[in-house]
């Protein structure tokens, strides 16, 4: 369930964990970027690349994204002492999430197709 993390900054997540987009993080005066987090949770983990996909969060040109996401085994995969121990990354559906978890999309206010994020 749990995505394999050193140290007490494990989160936990079940069937309960909400969407887990955190807006802003902090504002930097200098700059007027938005800081944003995207934690792995149901809405925002795919096992699968898909221009149909919901975004988990819109942010805008210049904003900055940290990402959490699970290891390629979803978190079920033996790692190092130290990493929590694995369990299945619940609710992925095996059916549909057969490669290993993407976190996302992000969609950009403003954004148009043949345009790249830097």
């Amino acid at each position: 369930m749990g995505p394999r993390l050193r140290g007490d900054d494990t989160p936990q997540l079940d069937e309960q964990t909400e969407f887990a987009a955190q807006t802003p993080v902090g504002r930097n005066d200098l700059t007027n970027m938005e800081r944003h987090r995207l934690d792995p949770a149901p809405r925002a983990l795919h096992g699968y690349f898909s221009r149909e996909l919901e975004p988990a969060l819109t942010i805008d040109s210049g904003d900055v994204v940290s990402f959490q996401t699970l290891d390629a085994g979803w978190g079920a995969i033996e790692q190092e002492p130290g990493f929590s121990e694995p369990r299945d990354y619940i609710p992925r559906d095996l059916a549909r999430d057969v490669a290993h978890p993407l976190a996302g999309p992000v969609a950009i206010n403003g954004a148009r197709a043949g345009m790249s994020p830097t």
